[in-house]
């Protein structure tokens, strides 16, 4: 029956008071003051085409991400064929011909059978299947390189096509992440960021006027690792470098140089936090900490390097050089160094955003205006009023009272959509807006269909009462139906699109559920307080007739 309890009744007008009230902040011209923050906070932020700012597209190099891979490989090949004494890797296997090639690294065995055996038997866990931690993904449980014998004696450890695959799509994932750290870490919000082709990573912040200087901060981001060093330091930088070594300058000795192995013991991507501390003479210094893995690899490398130089290098250079004096557990440690408190804060800040796992390079940078975002703001109102205006008059003028209130659950329908981006603190496209208007319009679309039963209803003898209950009802199956059918194409469109599909998908899904809320419920109430107060013994339908 069309019947509502004053319980319900007023929920329903409370939920319509809290869709208005939520648009309000965005007409709001807010101080700069405590309370002005919260209301800003609160309000709709336009998109790159609405307000203007930068564009940035990346082009990313996996391949000397993969070169990176294959040094690390290459020196883990020795590491297992020529074990240091006394940690239980075996005795030393001879061999030559150590080299990296496109897809991996090849080794040539010097001895009889029982050398390359034994060689295999200690190469092959560097297969190393990819688990990743992913529960479900098509590379689970295989292998990351192929471990091949071709001839007598030469080993070849290949990368996988699956495994490049993987770690391509893993470190441009990563990089994405990374990125928006680094941008939110310096204040700049409301960036989008996504992968646009196979190794393309395109960056849009609204209200950027200087692209190079977002640059500049994109670029900012540290790249730290750690390497073992030899106890004699070059002391110029053009002096001849033994091979697997590498000469990087000291930060805070100009013109003195360590020498260090060239593959990397430990990197930036084992952080997981980094704090300015005082060290123990009360002077900033940085503290950072290493997931489980690389806790586990530092606890290990200094345990079996007690004596040596450990150097940190950050952007290639050595910023700190301590001798391990025992082995450090726990996986936490401190860079200390002639830091002003505002370094060791900048140091902090960059250690935390991460290293980019890829090198990128800018393949296309372009300036939006604020002149033309602006005129697409005022288009994109000129449109949306007209064409609510339009159907507004037409659906008073061919439905007449059941028309004015299909117009105030349209109205509801408005405030509900723009009320929840609001308070999800959305950023609005003119993709989003678009997704808006076609909510709008599934919601005028319920209310034909609720309109035209009505009216199917009166003609067949109902009385008004039973011919609007009777007509909500049966018109519920084909509202549920198309709005079931426009939501799952909103999330589809979520799920596999980016950017401005994104946004499209998400207001367009605002507007599928509260169109649900606005024809269903909000015009229902009308009806149910018009009918049981006036005891109309009909309906007029406008144009359209009874």
């Amino acid at each position: 029956m069309l019947y509502f309890s004053r319980p319900q009744a007023v929920a329903i007008v409370c939920a319509c008071i809290f869709c208005i009230l939520s648009v309000t902040p965005n007409f709001i011209s807010a101080p700069d003051t405590e309370i002005g923050e919260v209301i800003n906070k609160h309000k709709i932020r336009y998109g790159l085409d609405l307000q203007g700012g930068a564009h940035i597209a990346y082009e990313a190099d996996t391949k000397e991400y993969f070169d990176k891979k294959f040094i690390t490989l290459k020196s883990d090949v020795h590491r297992l064929l020529r074990p240091r004494a006394g940690n239980g890797g075996g005795f030393p296997i001879a061999y030559r011909n150590l080299k990296i090639n496109e897809n991996g690294v090849t080794v040539k065995i010097i001895g009889g059978e029982d050398a390359v055996i034994e060689a295999q038997d200690r190469l092959k866990i560097l297969e190393q299947p990819i688990n990743e931690g992913l529960s479900f993904n098509a590379a689970r449980g295989k292998n990351s390189y192929d471990l091949k014998r071709e001839g007598e004696n030469l080993l070849t450890l290949t990368l996988t096509e699956t495994a490049r695959t993987f770690r391509t799509d893993r470190a441009l994932a990563q990089t994405v992440e990374v990125l928006r750290r680094r941008i939110d870490a310096f204040g700049t919000r409301e960036a989008s960021i996504f992968r646009s082709g196979e190794n393309r990573i395109v960056v849009q912040v609204p209200g950027v006027k200087d692209v190079g200087k977002l640059k500049d901060e994109i670029g900012k981001t540290a790249q730290m690792s750690f390497h073992m060093a030899s106890e004699e330091l070059t002391a110029q930088p053009g002096a001849r470098i033994p091979p697997g070594k590498i000469s990087v300058p000291s930060a805070e000795e100009p013109g003195l140089n360590y020498l260090l192995e060239e593959s990397p013991l430990l990197s930036g991507d084992n952080l997981v936090n980094a704090n300015v501390t005082p060290d123990e003479y009360g002077k900033p210094s940085v503290g950072f900490t290493f997931d489980a893995a690389g806790a586990d690899k530092f606890g290990r490398v200094t345990r079996e390097n007690i004596g040596r130089i450990f150097a940190i290098v950050l952007d290639n250079e050595v910023i700190s050089a301590p001798r391990i004096q025992s082995a450090i557990t726990g996986g936490k440690g401190v860079i200390t160094g002639s830091f002003t408190p505002e370094e060791a804060t900048n140091l902090s800040l960059l250690l935390r955003a991460g290293a980019l796992p890829v090198d990128l390079s800018v393949a296309e940078e372009r300036t939006v205006g604020p002149e033309l975002g602006k005129e697409s703001v005022e288009a994109g109102k000129r449109a949306v009023g007209a064409g609510f205006l339009a159907v507004s008059l037409f659906m008073i003028a061919y439905y007449g009272l059941p028309g004015v209130f299909s117009v105030i659950g349209l109205i509801v329908n408005v405030f509900a959509v723009f009320g929840a981006l609001t308070l999800l603190g959305a950023t609005l496209t003119l993709p989003g807006v678009a997704g808006a208007v076609l909510g709008i319009g599934v919601a005028v679309d319920a209310n034909v269909l609720i309109n035209e039963r009505i009216k199917e209803e009166l003609r067949s003898g109902e009385k008004v009462l039973k011919a609007a209950a009777t007509g909500y009802e049966r018109a519920w199956s084909a509202i549920l139906d198309s709005h079931i059918t426009g939501l799952v194409s909103a999330l589809i469109m979520f799920a596999l699109g980016s950017g401005p599909i994104r946004g499209f998908a998400v207001t367009l899904a605002l507007g599928v559920i509260t169109s649900l809320f606005s024809s269903v419920w909000v015009t229902r109430l009308l009806f149910a307080t018009h009918i049981h107060k006036n005891k109309p013994k009909t309906l007029r339908f406008g144009l359209s007739g009874a």
